[in-house]
């Protein structure tokens, strides 16, 4: 078992996905899976393979979403707040 690496999924899962753009392309790679409707679109991660994924992997893409989700928000108008 590894520490580390299960708290950056569960980080990921929680955060979630800055965009629905980004959420199909992470569909399609297999580390998300859609489940919802036309009204309510909902994309979750898939814990399973992104635990294939190796430590440095999973923190570029945890860091990645941190900025692609800052930027959004800002050029929104909005601020995050943990």
């Amino acid at each position: 078992m590894n520490i580390d690496k299960e708290m950056f999924i569960d980080a990921l899962c929680g955060i979630g996905f800055y965009d629905m753009d980004f959420a199909i392309e992470m569909e399609k790679k297999g580390l998300a899976y859609y489940s919802g409707d036309q009204r309510n679109p909902n994309w979750y991660w898939s814990s399973d393979k992104l635990m294939d994924l190796s430590m440095d992997e999973i923190v570029a893409l945890y860091e990645f979403i941190k900025v692609n989700r800052a930027s959004l928000l800002s050029r929104l108008g909005a601020k995050w707040e943990p």
